[in-house]
């Protein structure tokens, strides 16, 4: 029987038949190479995550999320002469849509898609939320679905009707509604039909205005011919409205312009005085000017459609007359008004006694279920009256803190039974967490019912 030799007197005997390297080699360390710091990480924020992976991954076969609405941007519900509804998709997906509650003006509310809680898988893009242009959800939506076909995409709405704030006229309602290419401009679904001799050049301007102060004082349908409508301060207490036709049988078309001599009041009365009216209907805006005989006018020129020139430009507001000047209101009159929208409170007005005494308690959203609100105070020193216009210049939070920056433009107007805030923000301003866009806000008494 063998005996097995030790390992480690092997190992000695190995070495010393190659023959063992000296000492002070084995002394000397060995030399590793250097280790360089990695570099610090960017601070540059990663890129917002695409249409795609905010819904969700698509299934294999499917075309990316972003390539589908990049193709369908634009696309439209048609209706009338217009459209009910137009898809808009340059940042994320937007809804688009013409609602009318009161009056003959359409107005436009636009609504964005959450997408981060969407999915899209076959060709179907699934929404569970929609968010109105203050963040707000759209209480009334309980699911919205895009189907993307070749030629057509088809969007199935179901809603809780119970949540529906308003009428059938300013509600996106439960029902499938079919998109198709629309390469005309995405105007309100009027009643539309070619009255010679205006043609069609006329039919594109239907709802043209002129504002003054953010609110409508002239208005322009062109639906069924040409009809202007006019809101006039009468007695300088009330305002009222007058509408005057062209008649086609005294018009001529001249290039882009329509130009007459005589104007029908609703009583079918020629308008006295008149020695010239024209339009000119350019790309995107309508010039009307008028020549009047002054002596013609019967009280000022507040009330009367006087000589000069008045441009119009396309208009989603408001269907409101023009604000009075005036004596200054008593802002308390006010206390309690509040903004609505989708039966939630956006703002409301505080009020006590003091002429300038007037705070605004704004609700802004905060995630997806919760609401902020921020108190905002008129600073007294930067605020002043030009008639029953409150025009102002700094805003104070609760820590007296300037939350103006932005702001280009603020202001409420005071009317009976109504104020009208209209807002301006500058064009490079940065849109924080709390901030009001650019728009006018109708504030109503407590308990006012709106249709």
């Amino acid at each position: 029987m063998k005996k097995s030799i030790p390992v480690l007197l092997l190992f000695a005997l190995l070495l010393t038949a190659c023959g063992a390297p000296p000492a002070s080699a084995l002394a000397t360390p060995v030399s590793t190479p250097a280790i360089s710091a990695a570099p610090a990480a960017s601070l540059t924020p990663a890129p917002a995550p695409s249409a795609a992976e905010e819904a969700g991954s698509s299934q294999e076969g499917d075309r990316p999320l972003e390539d589908v609405l990049a193709a369908v941007d634009g696309w439209a519900l048609p209706e009338k002469s217009g459209v009910k509804y137009w898809l808009d998709t340059k940042e994320g997906l937007k809804l688009h849509c013409w609602f009318i509650s009161e009056g003959p003006a359409y107005y436009e509310s636009v609504y964005t898609a959450v997408l981060k809680k969407a999915s899209y898988a076959d060709g179907v893009l699934t929404v569970p939320q929609l968010r109105d242009r203050f963040g707000f959800p759209l209480r009334s939506l309980k699911e919205l679905r895009l189907r993307f076909e070749e030629d057509a995409v088809t969007m199935e709405v179901d809603v809780d009707e119970a949540k529906l704030a308003g009428g059938a006229g300013d509600n996106l309602l439960a029902g499938s509604y079919r998109f198709v290419p629309w390469d005309k401009p995405c105007t309100p679904p009027v009643e539309s039909k070619i009255v010679e001799p205006f043609g069609d050049l006329i039919l594109p301007c239907n709802g043209f205005a002129h504002t003054e102060n953010g609110v409508v004082r002239y208005w322009l349908e062109t639906a069924d011919g040409i009809r202007l409508r006019c809101w006039f301060v009468s007695e300088g207490s009330t305002y009222c409205t007058k509408i005057y036709t062209v008649p086609p049988a005294k018009a001529e078309r001249r290039g882009d312009w329509i130009v007459c001599d005589e104007l029908l009041d609703e009583q079918g009365q020629a308008l006295p005085g008149l020695r010239a009216f024209s339009l000119q209907f350019r790309e995107d805006s309508v010039l009307m000017a008028v020549t009047r005989n002054p002596q013609s006018l019967a009280g000022g020129t507040g009330d009367n459609l006087a000589s000069g020139q008045t441009l119009f430009t396309p208009y989603s507001g408001s269907y409101l007359p023009p604000v009075l000047d005036g004596e200054p209101p008593v802002v308390s009159d006010y206390d309690g008004y509040t903004c609505t929208e989708d039966g939630n409170v956006r703002f409301w007005l505080e009020s006590e006694g003091l002429r300038l005494n007037l705070t605004l308690h704004c609700f802004f959203p905060v995630g997806d279920r919760s609401v902020r609100e921020q108190v905002w105070h008129i600073d007294a020193d930067r605020a002043f009256f030009t008639g029953t216009t409150l025009t102002v210049e700094e805003l104070l939070d609760s820590y007296e803190e300037s939350v103006f920056d932005g702001y280009s433009a603020f202001s409420f107007h005071f009317a009976e039974g109504q104020v009208l805030m209209h807002v301006e923000r500058d064009e490079e301003a940065e849109e924080g967490a709390f901030y009001i866009p650019e728009g006018d806000y109708l504030f109503l008494p407590p308990g006012a019912i709106v249709d």
